[in-house]
């Protein structure tokens, strides 16, 4: 497989900002009023690695605070978590996304990777092998 990060940049995924220690995010208003799907790429000064894939129903701003005040569940408290493990390791976690009303799913390389929008998260899932245990996707039962 090559780099995931590289085949998410391929689908239009763009760096939109990133987590920072006291759980905070940082980025541009505009951007956090769509509604996206969304990666987490962990940055370790060496390589840039997806370590998950999310779909937001609401906004970007919306799912990220859900995440920062751990709302909604045991994912969100999960994940945060990672987050601040990345971040205490002297590691960047980036926030990659692609507004959900911008995916073309006739994209080269991509024809049989979806076939609807909102299947893309858990085919990216699939196909980036995001339930790996380095990484913070969990398998859906």
């Amino acid at each position: 497989m090559e780099n995931s990060l590289e085949f998410i940049e391929k689908l239009g995924f763009k760096d939109v900002g990133k987590w920072e220690l006291g759980i905070s995010y940082k980025f541009e208003e505009k951007q956090m009023q769509k509604k996206f799907i969304y990666a987490f790429v962990v940055d370790d000064g060496k390589d840039k690695v997806v370590k998950y894939i999310g779909n937001t129903v609401r906004t970007l701003k919306g799912r990220m605070d859900c995440y920062r005040n751990e709302i909604g569940g045991s994912t969100n408290s999960r994940i945060k978590n990672e987050i601040v493990k990345a971040l205490k390791s002297d590691k960047k976690v980036l926030i990659y996304a692609l507004p959900n009303d911008e995916i073309d799913p006739k994209t080269e390389g991509i024809n049989e990777l979806i076939t609807y929008t909102t299947g893309l998260e858990e085919k990216l899932i699939d196909k980036l092998d995001l339930t790996q245990p380095d990484c913070w996707n969990i398998q859906r039962s």
